[in-house]
């Protein structure tokens, strides 16, 4: 990006993005041709417009990074930019370095709000949601708390799917299981009860899931975590990605609200 002039808090003027040094996407974030912002650096995200070859523009939204985390704002970026079935989440337009305040920006589509700020801080909320101009759900409850970054770089959502599926299994041998089961089985995870109402659409589970060792519970949500583990120790390398889109598909979000009140 070519050198900005210094400026002062407030409205920002056009800069222009570099499609050699900012990460973008295809599709029409390929057109994207410059953006401006209205910094303001007690806000965690940011107002502002992107700006299109065709001459349009759009309202948008920008997140913060520090200069120092820039391989997490890339990380996010990429890692967001690819998911194919969560259908509540903004994608983002770009990430770029912002030099006018030595920062990186993450610029997403805009929304009005966070999820997290339409409710109480001990709700569990739902992964997806139907309410436009909302940001993705995944960042809501972590923006909230001063763990911000330390919560964003341990997300699901930024794992591997083999590390996602071994997340079951850690998560069953680490944690206070008395704890946890009296979480998992109450209203927050309703929806997930009767679980094994869905082993008939997971025909390579049922072997596990019929193992006469094997005792599951489908009013028990602690035992979809258990029947999760095992599916993870009975996975081949070359399997992962499919069983973890195959978990999502049945069970939506099921990890990532498990990691909201970790």
């Amino acid at each position: 990006m070519g050198k900005q002039q210094a400026s002062i808090d407030g409205v920002q003027k056009r800069h222009k993005l570099n499609p050699d040094k900012d990460v973008r996407i295809g599709g029409e974030s390929m057109n994207i041709i410059g953006y401006e912002l209205n910094y303001d650096p007690s806000q965690i995200y940011l107002a502002g417009k992107i700006y299109f070859k065709d001459g349009k523009e759009r309202k948008a939204r920008f997140f913060k990074f520090e200069n120092s985390q820039e391989e997490l704002a890339k990380k996010i970026f990429t890692r967001t930019s690819n998911l194919t079935y969560h259908k509540g989440f903004l994608k983002p337009y770009f990430v770029s370095y912002y030099e006018p305040q030595d920062i990186w920006i993450l610029c997403y589509p805009q929304f009005d709000q966070l999820l997290g700020e339409m409710m109480d801080e001990d709700f569990v909320m739902p992964m997806r949601t139907e309410i436009s101009h909302i940001l993705s759900p995944w960042w809501c409850d972590a923006i909230r708390y001063c763990t911000f970054i330390e919560k964003l770089e341990k997300h699901p959502l930024l794992m591997t799917s083999k590390e996602r599926m071994q997340s079951f299994f850690e998560i069953r041998v680490s944690v206070n299981e008395s704890k946890l089961k009296r979480i998992l089985d109450g209203r927050a995870f309703h929806e997930y009860r009767k679980w094994n109402n869905k082993i008939e659409d997971m025909a390579p589970f049922k072997k596990i899931y019929e193992d006469p060792n094997n005792k599951y519970d489908g009013d028990c949500v602690w035992d979809l975590l258990e029947f999760l583990k095992d599916v993870y120790l009975d996975c081949r390398e070359q399997t992962f990605e499919a069983v973890d889109a195959e978990v999502e598909r049945l069970y939506p979000s099921f990890l990532n609200q498990i990691h909201t009140i970790s």
